[in-house]
């Protein structure tokens, strides 16, 4: 269930961030929901310890969500979704999203520590120490 919050912003602040909202192709409303689910709600990432940053930059969809999504694709695909099943997929649909990013960012993060290699060094087959070399 949602809640509508009212607030009052200046005008200049308001045109950049429609500014913004139409440049990424998204409403205001869900451009201010990522900034406080990016900034106030989620925990900074750096934060984390090694093993949290490892984890999280090997996440995955369950297999059971994967599979229901995969359904629900079809179905879209062939013009069977009702408005229940429509909505779920935008939810699996925005948790997939969130977790890619999640999954990016901890990757990036894990890079920068010396925990993986970066994935340029992992698609091409260069081991870490190569990396490294006098």
């Amino acid at each position: 269930m949602n809640e509508i919050v009212q607030i009052e912003i200046p005008e200049a602040m308001a045109r950049q961030m429609r500014q913004l909202a139409d440049y990424a192709g998204v409403s205001l409303e869900n451009l201010i929901l990522d900034w406080l689910r990016h900034d106030a709600i989620e925990p900074p990432l750096e934060s984390l310890d090694n093993d949290q940053i490892l984890n999280l930059s090997d996440i995955r969809l369950p297999t059971a969500q994967q599979d229901e999504l995969s359904t629900l694709l079809f179905d879209n695909q062939e013009g069977h979704l009702d408005s229940t099943k429509k909505a779920r997929l935008d939810e699996i649909l925005d948790l997939v999203q969130n977790g890619t990013l999640l999954k990016a960012r901890a990757l990036e993060i894990a890079v920068n520590r010396g925990l993986r290699p970066p994935l340029s060094a992992q698609n091409h087959g260069v081991d870490d120490k190569s990396l490294h070399s006098d």
